[in-house]
Protein backbone atom coordinates (compact mmCIF):
# COMPACT_ATOMS: atom_id res chain seq x y z
CA UNK A 1 0.00 0.00 0.00
CA UNK A 2 1.34 3.54 -1.28
CA UNK A 3 2.10 6.78 1.12
CA UNK A 4 -1.28 8.15 -0.50
CA UNK A 5 -3.34 4.98 -0.11
CA UNK A 6 -2.23 4.47 3.66
CA UNK A 7 -3.54 7.99 4.50
CA UNK A 8 -7.08 7.63 3.24
CA UNK A 9 -7.43 4.56 5.23
CA UNK A 10 -6.41 6.51 8.17
CA UNK A 11 -8.56 9.21 7.68
CA UNK A 12 -11.34 6.79 6.80
CA UNK A 13 -11.08 4.67 9.97
CA UNK A 14 -11.12 7.64 11.79
CA UNK A 15 -13.93 9.05 10.38
CA UNK A 16 -16.12 5.69 10.68
CA UNK A 17 -15.04 5.49 14.69
CA UNK A 18 -15.75 8.69 15.44
CA UNK A 19 -18.91 9.60 13.33
CA UNK A 20 -20.35 6.37 14.48
CA UNK A 21 -19.66 6.52 18.42
CA UNK A 22 -20.78 10.23 18.17
CA UNK A 23 -23.70 9.76 16.55
CA UNK A 24 -25.08 6.94 18.70
CA UNK A 25 -24.30 9.02 21.87
CA UNK A 26 -25.66 11.87 20.67
CA UNK A 27 -29.14 10.17 19.95
CA UNK A 28 -29.15 8.86 23.71
CA UNK A 29 -27.81 12.48 25.05
CA UNK A 30 -30.99 14.26 23.04
CA UNK A 31 -33.07 11.64 24.17
CA UNK A 32 -32.28 12.44 27.81
CA UNK A 33 -31.41 16.62 27.79
CA UNK A 34 -30.49 18.83 24.93
CA UNK A 35 -28.05 19.84 27.48
CA UNK A 36 -26.21 16.58 26.68
CA UNK A 37 -25.00 17.44 23.21
CA UNK A 38 -22.32 19.77 24.38
CA UNK A 39 -20.39 17.29 25.56
CA UNK A 40 -21.09 14.32 22.29
CA UNK A 41 -20.12 17.60 19.89
CA UNK A 42 -16.66 17.45 22.20
CA UNK A 43 -16.32 14.12 22.00
CA UNK A 44 -16.85 14.14 18.27
CA UNK A 45 -14.05 17.00 17.85
CA UNK A 46 -11.60 14.89 20.23
CA UNK A 47 -11.94 11.72 18.41
CA UNK A 48 -11.57 13.49 14.75
CA UNK A 49 -9.34 15.92 15.67
CA UNK A 50 -6.88 13.31 17.61
CA UNK A 51 -7.50 10.73 14.89
CA UNK A 52 -6.80 13.29 12.42
CA UNK A 53 -4.14 15.30 14.00
CA UNK A 54 -2.17 11.41 13.83
CA UNK A 55 -2.99 10.69 10.34
CA UNK A 56 -1.48 14.00 9.20
CA UNK A 57 1.45 13.57 11.24
CA UNK A 58 2.24 10.22 9.70
CA UNK A 59 1.98 11.50 6.07
CA UNK A 60 4.36 14.40 7.30
CA UNK A 61 5.64 16.07 10.38
CA UNK A 62 3.94 19.23 10.66
CA UNK A 63 0.76 19.35 9.38
CA UNK A 64 -0.38 18.17 11.92
CA UNK A 65 -0.02 21.74 13.85
CA UNK A 66 -2.78 23.32 15.26
CA UNK A 67 -5.31 20.89 13.79
CA UNK A 68 -6.72 19.72 16.88
CA UNK A 69 -7.80 23.15 18.05
CA UNK A 70 -9.34 23.91 14.29
CA UNK A 71 -11.34 20.96 14.75
CA UNK A 72 -12.84 21.47 17.98
CA UNK A 73 -13.69 25.26 16.58
CA UNK A 74 -15.37 23.79 13.25
CA UNK A 75 -17.13 21.11 15.09
CA UNK A 76 -18.88 23.07 17.98
CA UNK A 77 -19.74 25.98 15.37
CA UNK A 78 -21.10 23.80 12.57
CA UNK A 79 -22.82 21.23 15.14
CA UNK A 80 -24.61 23.90 16.56
CA UNK A 81 -25.84 25.09 13.57
CA UNK A 82 -26.90 21.50 12.50
CA UNK A 83 -28.97 20.71 15.79
CA UNK A 84 -30.21 24.37 15.75
CA UNK A 85 -31.35 23.91 12.72
CA UNK A 86 -33.19 20.20 13.65
CA UNK A 87 -34.46 22.04 16.24
CA UNK A 88 -35.81 24.98 14.84
CA UNK A 89 -39.59 26.09 14.49
CA UNK A 90 -38.54 25.23 10.64
CA UNK A 91 -37.75 22.41 11.08
CA UNK A 92 -41.24 21.20 11.59
CA UNK A 93 -42.32 23.03 8.69
CA UNK A 94 -39.86 21.08 6.69
CA UNK A 95 -41.03 17.89 8.26
CA UNK A 96 -44.42 18.06 6.59
CA UNK A 97 -42.71 18.73 3.47
CA UNK A 98 -42.08 15.50 0.63
CA UNK A 99 -39.49 13.50 1.10
CA UNK A 100 -37.44 14.46 -1.96
CA UNK A 101 -37.34 18.40 -0.59
CA UNK A 102 -36.50 17.32 2.75
CA UNK A 103 -33.58 15.45 1.05
CA UNK A 104 -32.64 18.45 -1.03
CA UNK A 105 -33.08 21.27 2.33
CA UNK A 106 -30.74 18.46 4.52
CA UNK A 107 -28.23 18.44 1.64
CA UNK A 108 -27.87 22.20 1.77
CA UNK A 109 -27.99 21.97 5.49
CA UNK A 110 -25.11 19.67 4.76
CA UNK A 111 -22.76 21.81 2.78
CA UNK A 112 -23.35 24.95 5.28
CA UNK A 113 -22.38 22.68 7.68
CA UNK A 114 -19.29 21.11 6.30
CA UNK A 115 -18.21 24.60 5.10
CA UNK A 116 -18.10 25.68 8.42
CA UNK A 117 -16.43 22.54 10.06
CA UNK A 118 -13.87 23.09 7.25
CA UNK A 119 -13.07 26.63 7.70
CA UNK A 120 -10.83 26.94 10.98
CA UNK A 121 -9.06 23.47 9.50
CA UNK A 122 -8.34 25.54 5.82
CA UNK A 123 -6.69 28.09 7.77
CA UNK A 124 -4.45 25.71 9.52
CA UNK A 125 -3.60 23.90 6.37
CA UNK A 126 -3.11 27.21 4.23
CA UNK A 127 -0.01 27.96 6.37
CA UNK A 128 1.51 25.01 4.66
CA UNK A 129 -0.26 23.51 1.78
CA UNK A 130 -1.15 25.28 -1.48
CA UNK A 131 -5.17 25.55 -2.35
CA UNK A 132 -6.00 24.70 1.25
CA UNK A 133 -9.15 26.30 0.23
CA UNK A 134 -10.35 23.95 -1.44
CA UNK A 135 -10.70 21.54 1.56
CA UNK A 136 -14.06 23.60 2.57
CA UNK A 137 -15.32 22.65 -0.91
CA UNK A 138 -14.33 18.84 -0.19
CA UNK A 139 -16.47 19.27 3.34
CA UNK A 140 -18.74 21.00 2.07
CA UNK A 141 -19.45 18.46 -0.49
CA UNK A 142 -18.88 15.51 1.33
CA UNK A 143 -21.86 16.10 4.34
CA UNK A 144 -23.44 17.70 1.05
CA UNK A 145 -24.31 13.90 0.63
CA UNK A 146 -23.84 12.68 4.32
CA UNK A 147 -26.22 14.86 6.14
CA UNK A 148 -29.50 13.62 4.28
CA UNK A 149 -28.09 10.23 4.54
CA UNK A 150 -28.42 10.48 8.22
CA UNK A 151 -32.01 11.70 7.69
CA UNK A 152 -32.57 8.95 6.13
CA UNK A 153 -30.91 6.43 8.35
CA UNK A 154 -32.57 8.19 10.82
CA UNK A 155 -36.06 7.60 9.36
CA UNK A 156 -34.70 3.40 9.20
CA UNK A 157 -34.68 3.66 13.11
CA UNK A 158 -38.02 4.17 14.01
CA UNK A 159 -38.61 1.23 12.02
CA UNK A 160 -36.32 -1.00 14.54
CA UNK A 161 -37.65 1.11 17.84
CA UNK A 162 -39.81 -1.68 18.64
CA UNK A 163 -36.81 -4.11 18.69
CA UNK A 164 -35.37 -3.39 21.73
CA UNK A 165 -32.32 -0.91 22.77
CA UNK A 166 -29.68 -3.46 21.63
CA UNK A 167 -31.20 -3.94 18.68
CA UNK A 168 -31.49 -0.13 18.20
CA UNK A 169 -28.24 0.79 19.19
CA UNK A 170 -26.76 -1.71 17.13
CA UNK A 171 -28.69 -0.32 13.76
CA UNK A 172 -27.80 3.29 14.75
CA UNK A 173 -23.53 2.46 14.84
CA UNK A 174 -24.16 -0.01 11.76
CA UNK A 175 -26.08 3.21 9.65
CA UNK A 176 -23.74 5.79 11.27
CA UNK A 177 -20.42 4.34 10.46
CA UNK A 178 -21.47 3.30 6.43
CA UNK A 179 -21.76 7.08 6.71
CA UNK A 180 -18.76 7.74 8.69
CA UNK A 181 -16.98 5.58 6.19
CA UNK A 182 -18.22 7.55 3.14
CA UNK A 183 -17.17 10.63 4.54
CA UNK A 184 -14.07 9.75 5.44
CA UNK A 185 -13.21 7.89 2.27
CA UNK A 186 -14.24 11.32 0.03
CA UNK A 187 -12.38 13.64 2.62
CA UNK A 188 -9.59 11.40 2.59
CA UNK A 189 -9.13 11.35 -1.03
CA UNK A 190 -9.62 15.39 -1.39
CA UNK A 191 -7.01 15.84 0.91
CA UNK A 192 -4.93 13.47 -0.27
CA UNK A 193 -4.46 15.37 -3.19
CA UNK A 194 -4.06 18.81 -1.47
CA UNK A 195 -1.37 17.72 0.50
CA UNK A 196 0.24 15.12 -2.17
CA UNK A 197 3.25 17.79 -2.44
CA UNK A 198 3.63 19.12 1.03
CA UNK A 199 3.85 15.18 2.15
CA UNK A 200 6.69 14.92 -0.56
CA UNK A 201 4.70 11.80 -1.99
CA UNK A 202 5.57 13.45 -5.46
CA UNK A 203 9.12 12.90 -4.85
CA UNK A 204 8.15 8.68 -5.35
CA UNK A 205 7.87 7.06 -8.75
CA UNK A 206 5.18 4.58 -6.60
CA UNK A 207 3.16 7.96 -5.20
CA UNK A 208 1.58 9.74 -8.29
CA UNK A 209 -1.40 11.66 -7.92
CA UNK A 210 -3.60 8.92 -10.21
CA UNK A 211 -3.07 6.24 -7.72
CA UNK A 212 -5.61 8.52 -5.22
CA UNK A 213 -8.45 7.43 -7.98
CA UNK A 214 -7.30 3.62 -8.54
CA UNK A 215 -7.26 3.60 -4.52
CA UNK A 216 -10.79 4.90 -4.71
CA UNK A 217 -11.39 2.46 -8.07
CA UNK A 218 -9.91 -0.93 -6.43
CA UNK A 219 -12.56 -0.95 -3.47
CA UNK A 220 -14.87 -1.42 -6.28
CA UNK A 221 -13.08 -4.68 -7.46
CA UNK A 222 -10.20 -5.60 -9.14
CA UNK A 223 -8.86 -2.81 -11.85
CA UNK A 224 -7.97 -4.67 -15.28
CA UNK A 225 -4.95 -2.74 -16.10
CA UNK A 226 -1.37 -3.73 -15.83
CA UNK A 227 0.65 -4.90 -12.76
CA UNK A 228 1.37 -2.51 -10.58
CA UNK A 229 5.34 -1.18 -10.56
Amino acid sequence: MRNNERFIARWTAVSILAQSSSAVLAFIAVAASWAGVLPVILLEACLLGVGQRWALRRASVGLERGWLAATAAGMIVGRYVQFGADTSVAASTVAAWPSLVQIIVGAILGSIVGAIMAAPQAYVLARRVPRAWRWIVVRSAAWAVALPALMIAGSWLAAVSGAGLGVLVATMFASFALVGAFVGLAEGIGLASLIRFAAGWENHETDTPGNVGRFAGSLAGPTLGGQPK
